[in-house]
């Protein structure tokens, strides 16, 4: 009965498995067809002949290479931002006494509550008085700090032993050397699993860069995929050839990174 169990369970999991992977698979063969096998009636999941050149023609149709770079650089240093900044404000929040910390916490907690659109035009309007508007600076800055992830990270710091902050303090250590050399090391899959999060949302990004970008050489992949459709026509393999170069990166490093965002959701603490 286990056994059968256990195969019943197998076969559920490859089922939905395979339910989630469709969408993909029809993107990647429709990406490989001609634009009037895309438009034809009928489902057909292999195109009658392969087109591969409809990859490398993407980069001539627009400027995807220079759409490719801003977004990596926008992506790594938004990430690199929030996991930096959200990390040392977990620690102040879960490890430090400070004149109003609580009161602190819960603004932080609200800014969780306050939908991107409602702060959209005060943010453009401070970068636009900044002189920041169609720069790396616009798409960069305003999101380099997250409520979430220091939310986040905060459980994590509260998971470690009091203990081990004030074998440190009876050491001499400095709360900024506590946090670099005592907690810091214990959250690693926890700042793995929010880095991981934190790259897809600047991957991901649309409408910021459509609002703040003026000009084509400073377009994400999001809003370069628009480029692909006309006023009355749309190239549908061109746009999903470019989406799927698009998500490859991403879906990669989560592949890769899964176990460690796995175990900072799973279990917190240290062993």
């Amino acid at each position: 009965e286990m056994g059968q169990l256990r195969y019943v369970k197998s076969l559920a999991i490859s089922i939905l498995a395979l339910g989630f992977a469709l969408p993909f698979i029809v993107m990647i063969m429709t990406s490989l067809k001609t634009p009037a096998e895309s438009m034809a009636l009928g489902f057909s999941l292999l195109p009658e002949r392969f087109q591969w050149g409809n990859y490398p023609e993407v980069f001539a149709a627009v400027s995807y290479l220079r759409m490719y770079i801003n977004t990596v650089i926008a992506a790594v240093l938004i990430t690199a931002g929030q996991v930096w900044i959200s990390s040392m404000a977990a620690f102040a929040f879960a490890r430090l006494e400070f004149p109003l910390k609580t009161p602190l916490f819960l603004l932080v907690i609200a800014i969780l509550m306050i939908p991107s659109q409602v702060t959209l035009i005060p943010n453009y309007l401070i970068i636009s008085k900044l002189g920041w508007v169609n720069t790396y600076a616009a798409l960069i800055v305003p999101h380099i700090f997250s409520a979430f992830g220091t939310f986040f990270l905060r459980q994590q710091y509260l998971s470690i032993p009091r203990s081990l902050d004030e074998a440190a303090r009876m050491d001499g250590a400095s709360p900024p050397q506590i946090f670099l050399r005592v907690c810091l090391p214990q959250t690693y899959s926890g700042m793995t699993a929010f880095g991981i999060l934190a790259m897809i949302f600047g991957w991901n990004m649309l409408l910021w860069p459509l609002v703040t970008a003026t000009d084509e050489s400073m377009y994400t992949l999001a809003v370069g995929l628009s480029f692909f459709q006309g006023q009355f026509s749309i190239n549908i393999p061109l746009m999903l050839a470019a989406a799927v170069m698009g998500i490859l990166p991403i879906t990669l490093l989560y592949l890769f990174s899964q176990r460690y965002y796995l175990e900072a959701i799973s279990t917190t603490g240290i062993k």
